[in-house]
């Protein structure tokens, strides 16, 4: 797995605040000998400007983010592979490594460090290089892939729940399910290793989802349209639109509304609550979604 060297200049473009990947990645970068500009997220022409004036070797971001400052990029006029001195990117994050990770590889000519951590374990699995999962050994962690009704430890290639034993004298856990949804594998590595390894991550139990690097809980959606009581029913409905994510919201009104004034208080309001606006917003009559019907419609990994 290719990472930084000592003195490469390091944007991380991930969030500070209310989340520690960014801190992550700075304290392990910092541990490399690498000079880190904590670049956030958004912004993405002055990240563009950013890297070219600064020379930065890497981007340590979430996928999808990191493709719109090269897209960004792009529309600017740069040639990513000439222009800039980047070598290095990240995959974590969000599944959309699985479909960007030949991009970032074979358009860009970048090396992908991938890994598998959440935000109360850190690090636990570290892609080879070679992109044929996480590998994870037994020296600091145990992971188990298990079956989420019962605990029992799944087959290979079965899905189940990502549950870890993490033994750490400051933060110890036992069994911690992570309610990420895996499979995994007990085949060598072609890398030569032959501990078993996730294979892929597969989606999310319980009550939430990741959707344009945010976590949105069921709850949060409700008390959002609560404060739209012209919505009478909605369905949120995730695409991917190219490498991007996009929020396609159903909502069945009442005739006669205004839809434009309509649109902006769902948008302020969704904005408040989920930190997220719709992209696109499709007015239904009422009666028109059935009376069993899923209020979050994902579609990205069908």
């Amino acid at each position: 797995m290719g990472l930084p060297k000592p003195g490469d200049v390091v944007m991380v473009s991930t969030a500070y605040h209310m989340v520690p990947a960014g801190l992550f990645l700075t304290d392990a970068l910092d541990v490399l000998g690498c000079t880190v500009v904590p670049a956030g997220i958004g912004q993405t022409e002055l990240q563009v400007k950013m890297l070219d004036d600064l020379k930065a070797t890497a981007i340590c971001s979430f996928p999808s983010f990191t493709m719109s400052i090269l897209k960004k990029a792009e529309e600017m006029g740069y040639d990513v592979r000439k222009d800039f001195n980047l070598k290095y990117t990240t995959g974590g994050g969000e599944r959309h490594i699985q479909i960007l990770r030949k991009v970032f590889e074979e358009k860009y000519g970048l090396v992908v460090a991938d890994g598998y951590a959440t935000a109360d374990l850190g690090s636990v699995a570290w892609d080879c290089g070679l992109g044929q999962g996480y590998h994870y050994g037994d020296a600091e962690c145990v992971i188990e892939i298990v079956d989420p009704q019962t605990g029992k430890q799944v087959k290979p290639l079965e899905e189940g729940e990502i549950v870890v034993t993490l033994f750490s004298k400051v933060y110890p856990l036992i069994r911690f399910g992570t309610g990420d949804l895996a499979s995994y594998t007990d085949e060598p590595c072609s890398c030569g290793r032959t501990a078993p390894r996730i294979t892929k991550i597969l989606g999310m139990i319980g009550e939430h989802i990741r959707v344009k690097g945010m976590f949105v809980h069921m709850k949060e959606l409700d008390e959002a349209f609560s404060k739209v009581p012209e919505v009478l029913k909605y369905q949120m409905v995730l695409k991917l639109d190219g490498h991007k994510d996009q929020i396609t919201l159903n909502a069945e009104t009442e005739p006669g509304v205004d839809r434009k004034s309509l649109s902006q208080t769902i948008n302020q309001s969704c904005q408040e609550v989920i930190k997220l606006r719709m992209d696109v917003i499709e007015f239904l009559p009422k009666g028109k979604l059935p009376q069993e019907y899923k209020k979050v419609l994902d579609t990205r990994w069908a």
